[in-house]
């Protein structure tokens, strides 16, 4: 059954409902308050918690394709100042200039390619993981990061590729379903997708849900809702597919009511649509419902213009509701048995232009965090400069973004990576950003 939980649905109030209609369109309308089943046909995932399958995995998409260079800003190169003189960060102790990553920063638990410490900053709107994560060690900032098989500067097609693990067309479904289905995942939650429909990390036969809020789960559009519930519940003794189905829903609602207030609080939250998606997941995590992977949307990263001013509000918004979401985890003890990855489909041209923005590029940057994330500033290789590569205005790809992924479901997860990027190399020698 496939459902999106974003429209609305207005039920028929006339006297000619049959019991069989009313049943199914009560499935339909519990399902429009904030799941939809994808790849199956069972709608009942409320079950005994799962065992521990390895951590849960956390997808931040930042869509918009965000500029690795003003969220990792190479201060440390003259050429970086010359080709973005208006848009450039500056360097740590400089009016609105980069977050120091270095070992003192860090209290002594950081990590660094060689030649990176001093060289490579964090923007300032990332303040508020700055001064928690990546003090104490789990934030893992990886500098010039694309995807090896793609040159595309198509947002759709990329972030397509990107969601899929693969830019082969015979790869048609996401990396974190061929995650899920590794995992057996049969009972508890399995995926949810926060991206106003499923995401397409998340298509394929693995039971994964679509999940609009928390807080709106519940039976509504009736006039009374309370006494449609009840009187739903008292038709629902046959042993059909219509009574199973409505069975299935009224064990969703059961199992998720306990956590709809909670999910509705966004103490320490941001009022954002990011800070109330998060807040979400962070409710499904602590609540042993069986979540194994997420993925959430965060929009707004196309800076054609105005980069600087755009990208501080852009950050300030993504810092500031991570900051809310890892506290959380922390709370419940989740953070340890979550790896978060934060990506975004391309990077962005490094000459400025002359709307004082950057265009679509290829090389950008991604984010790792949790409790057994290991800290620091990772890559295969840096630039000696910042310069125009071989295709022309781009910075060239270093690290292709599956590499540490793979790395982090190898150690985190404990599957085999290879399946789920069946099209991907990694590289033999890992970055270390995962703990076993």
């Amino acid at each position: 059954m496939t459902a999106n939980p974003t429209r609305s649905t207005s039920m028929p109030r006339g006297p000619k409902l049959s019991r069989r209609s009313f049943l199914t369109r009560s499935a339909a309308v519990a399902a429009t308050a904030g799941v939809a089943t994808v790849g199956g046909t069972q709608l009942a995932f409320a079950t005994p918690d799962n065992p521990s399958l390895g951590d849960a995995v956390v997808l931040i998409f930042l869509r918009g394709g965000a500029d690795g260079l003003s969220m990792l800003p190479p201060y440390g190169y003259s050429s970086y100042r010359q080709l973005r003189p208006g848009i450039a960060v500056g360097a740590p102790g400089s009016g609105d200039g980069a977050l120091a990553l270095n070992g003192s920063s860090s209290n002594g638990n950081a990590r660094f390619s060689s030649g990176l410490e001093g060289v490579v900053g964090l923007h300032p709107a990332m303040k508020p993981i700055h001064d928690t994560l990546w003090k104490e060690g789990t934030l893992a900032l990886i500098p010039g990061v694309g995807q090896s098989d793609s040159r595309t500067r198509s947002h759709f097609t990329s972030q397509q590729y990107w969601e899929r693990g693969s830019a082969s067309t015979q790869v048609r479904t996401g990396f974190l379903d061929r995650l899920l289905t590794l995992q057996g995942v049969n009972g508890g939650l399995g995926g949810v997708s926060k991206s106003g429909g499923l995401d397409a990390s998340l298509v394929g036969p693995s039971q994964s849900v679509s999940l609009d809020r928390l807080s709106n789960f519940r039976l509504r559009e009736f006039g009374d809702d309370d006494a449609a519930s009840a009187a739903i519940r008292a038709l629902n003794q046959g042993g059909g597919l219509v009574e199973q189905t409505a069975g299935g829903v009224f064990a969703m609602i059961d199992r998720f009511d306990p956590l709809r207030q909670a999910a509705g609080n966004l103490d320490g939250y941001p009022n954002s649509e990011l800070g109330r998606d998060l807040r979400d997941i962070a409710v499904l995590l602590g609540s042993g419902v069986g979540l194994r992977a997420a993925a959430v949307t965060a929009g707004g990263w196309d800076h054609h213009s105005n980069l600087a001013s755009r990208f501080q509000r852009s950050a300030d918004a993504l810092a500031t509701a991570l900051r809310a979401f890892t506290d959380d985890l922390k709370s419940t003890g989740a953070y340890n048995e979550t790896s978060i990855v934060v990506i975004s489909e391309f990077g962005r041209t490094i000459r400025q232009n002359g709307s004082g923005g950057a265009d679509h590029g290829r090389a950008g940057m991604m984010m790792l965090m949790g409790g057994n994330i290991q800290g620091g500033v990772f890559g295969y290789d840096y630039y000696d400069e910042i310069a125009d590569g071989p295709s022309g205005r781009d910075l060239e790809v270093l690290t292709d973004w599956r590499d540490p992924v793979s790395e982090t479901i190898s150690k985190r997860v404990g599957i085999d990576a290879s399946r789920v990027f069946p099209t991907h190399n990694a590289a033999s020698s890992a970055l270390g950003v995962a703990k076993a």
